[in-house]
């Protein structure tokens, strides 16, 4: 079995196939929903689809981006399933993180008692970063934000902090290799995204470190965030909407605190990296046998 995950292993693991000697039988994983651009959807079109028809099997990682897909390829109805991406507990813990919350703030120069928002995630358009500076533009209370991440449109978001008078509170720590670092001194997470997100991995670490998710409702962000639970979902690209969800947990750190002991709670439920391991194991035992008997 190759188990290839993503469009482009997909189509290497075809390739691969051209020359072995076997036949293997190809699983594909698919972590996209909207297409980032036309020349992705495209690809899609005119060359992946006709990949994931020869497959034996199509994993998606949350129930609406299945939905997403059978409705524009409904071949996939019969021959996909649903495993959920899954993180390590053990490990998304904050008495994993070397630095006290209190000494990492101090190293920031970010006052102790102060409203911190994170947003991890790479400085590509689809992110929303403008979005979300935008929207810290609008808030009447104080915060500091700190972004991770890196990328080529961070240069113009870092002027577009400037302009809003945003900078003595906005720090941006660039590549993060341990994400816990920021997530231990953080109040909420903020996924503004407005396409191609569909089950993040800075939103299920985010809530397994017991930070609440704000989160454009795109993808299968609903199917973790629970609505006035676990963390607020807003419509894409609806800054003002994202500006009032912010301010009302910056208001209230009680109900902020709530929601990401539930937020960690229903990772615990749901989204471990175990179940996620048993899940694939179930699925190519299957293939497996289905291969075995045929």
């Amino acid at each position: 079995i190759v188990h290839a995950t993503l469009q482009y292993s997909l189509l290497y693991g075809w390739l691969g196939r051209l020359y072995a000697r076997r036949n293997p039988t190809i699983v594909a994983a698919i972590h996209t929903t909207i297409s980032a651009d036309r020349k992705e959807e495209l690809q899609n079109r005119l060359v992946y689809q006709w990949l994931l028809r020869r497959c034996n099997h199509v994993v998606f990682v949350c129930h609406r981006q299945r939905k997403y897909w059978v409705r524009k390829y409904p071949f996939l109805s019969g021959m996909s399933s649903v495993i959920y991406n899954g993180v390590d507990l053990a490990e998304m813990d904050v008495g994993q993180v070397a630095v006290p919350s209190v000494r990492r703030r101090a190293e920031l120069g970010i006052p102790a008692d102060a409203f911190v928002i994170a947003c991890i995630a790479g400085f590509r358009k689809e992110k929303g970063h403008h979005l979300l500076v935008e929207a810290l533009a609008r808030l009447d209370v104080s915060v500091y934000t700190l972004f991770a991440g890196d990328g080529e449109l961070r240069p113009s978001i870092e002027r577009q902090v400037e302009a809003a008078g945003l900078a003595p509170r906005t720090r941006f720590l660039g590549v993060v290799n341990d994400v816990r670092s920021v997530l231990s001194v953080a109040n909420i997470s903020v996924l503004a995204s407005t396409a191609v997100e569909t089950f993040s991995m800075a939103m299920l670490e985010s809530l397994a470190m017991g930070v609440p998710v704000v989160g454009s409702n795109i993808g299968g962000m609903s199917e973790a965030v629970i609505d006035g639970s676990t963390g607020l979902l807003v419509a894409p690209g609806n800054v003002e909407q994202l500006a009032t969800s912010l301010a009302s947990l910056a208001a209230d750190k009680t109900r902020t605190a709530v929601m990401g002991v539930k937020g960690r709670d229903r990772v615990m439920q749901s989204f471990t990296r175990g179940k996620m391991i048993a899940g694939t194991a179930s699925l190519l035992r299957d293939v497996a046998g289905s291969l075995t008997t045929s």
